[in-house]
């Protein structure tokens, strides 16, 4: 899975090398690879690597792994609206939270779909059931 990632930089700093930069990123799938990927760019950029800092990377990586429990969330309420709008069964395996609730919420707005809320407490996690509480708007 390629994973946008957001770079800020100075405008010019590094003339054409942003280009491929970008390129290379979007390319490359980095969930499992940050080291290689860190170490490539030091390469391509010539930098002056500090030494104390680099031994840290590996731990650094590890503990922004550990850290990664809700990355994929924003998928999965994707897949879940996408079932919902085709009558797709699907039974989430946890509750939402009240966050991926209110995006389920305003994405089923932007496609003309209104929830039934009277009375619910928290969504189905079968998506046919939310599918009968469904209003088009």
């Amino acid at each position: 899975m390629s994973r946008p990632i957001l770079i800020y930089y100075q405008a010019g700093a590094y003339g054409t090398f942003i280009e491929w930069l970008l390129t290379y990123l979007t390319d490359t799938t980095i969930d499992d690879q940050l080291p290689v990927v860190i170490d490539e760019l030091i390469q391509k950029l010539q930098l002056n690597v500090i030494s104390e800092r680099y031994a840290k990377l590996d731990w650094v990586w590890q503990e922004w792994k550990s850290r990664q429990s809700e990355m994929a969330a924003d998928l999965v309420v994707e897949r879940y609206i996408n079932n919902v709008v085709n009558s797709i069964e699907l039974i989430e395996l946890r509750q939402f939270n009240i966050f991926e609730e209110a995006v389920i919420q305003q994405q089923l707005r932007k496609l003309g779909y209104e929830i039934k809320c009277d009375g619910l407490a928290y969504l189905p996690l079968r998506t046919t059931e939310l599918k009968e509480l469904l209003y088009n708007v």
